[in-house]
């Protein structure tokens, strides 16, 4: 069960009510263990945590031999999970990144193209990454994606969302049931204009192809998610798990 008395303040302004954010925690969790194979014991990175809600998730999950850190270029939800979570939870811990994002950090001093993660290689079980390259551009996104192998531990996996464009998603977009559309192509495909990090999709293919340039295998099937007006989904977002491969 998730520790109810996680939460951030509405005066926050963090923009998830609070049963909103005990719901994600709970699914996000839930994911981690069913997907990705997370044990009590494993490594967690939470690369943009915003308020944590995944690590109020795993409170109850994880042992004193696991781990989890989430870092974030936003301030104000990285000072808060460090106040209000790690008291409690002193094998859960947060740091702020000051990475530039258009959206969400546009005074940031850190180049997203060569951020280098403050990690050591081979360092995690489990590297979640929630609606982040959903607001990334590509060469950002393919930077992150290399830092996530890199940090991986050998055999880990990976579980990262996305707005995925094939067949379906793109007859389905902008039907009564979806939720978002993404009109504007700018090589990629944003629901906003100027300014396309607020909401970006990807080609599914284009996608698959990055994990297999930068050296990540996708584990199964990707679940697809809700968000373009499927009647069924795993989520909302699309989810892909992904391991890099032991070595030798």
């Amino acid at each position: 069960m998730i520790d109810k008395l996680l939460a951030p303040p509405p005066e926050l302004d963090y923009g998830i009510r609070v049963d909103k954010y005990h719901q994600i925690g709970e699914e996000y969790s839930r994911h981690c263990r069913e997907l990705a194979g997370l044990a009590p014991d494993g490594r967690v990175l939470d690369v943009g945590c915003g308020f944590a809600p995944l690590a109020a998730g795993l409170t109850s999950y994880l042992s004193p031999e696991g781990s989890y850190v989430g870092i974030d270029a936003v301030p104000n939800g990285v000072e808060w999970a460090s106040r209000t979570i790690s008291p409690h939870y002193p094998n859960f811990r947060f740091a702020w990144i000051d990475a530039y994002n258009q959206t969400y950090r546009p005074n940031g001093r850190l180049d997203p193209r060569s951020y280098r993660f403050p990690f050591e290689d081979d360092e995690f079980d489990l590297v979640y990454m929630r609606s982040v390259f959903t607001h990334m551009l590509p060469d950002d996104v393919e930077n992150y994606l290399s830092e996530v192998r890199r940090v991986m531990k050998p055999g880990g996996r990976s579980l990262i969302t996305y707005f995925l464009l094939n067949s379906e998603s793109t007859r389905l977009m902008g039907g009564e049931g979806s939720f978002i559309n993404f009109p504007h192509d700018y090589g990629v495909y944003s629901k906003h204009y100027p300014g396309p990090e607020g909401s970006i999709a990807y080609r599914e293919g284009h996608v698959r192809e990055l994990y297999r340039q930068v050296g990540l295998t996708i584990v199964g099937p990707i679940h697809f998610g809700y968000w373009c007006g499927r009647e069924s989904g795993r989520s909302s977002q699309d989810i892909i798990i992904a391991t890099k491969q032991e070595k030798g």
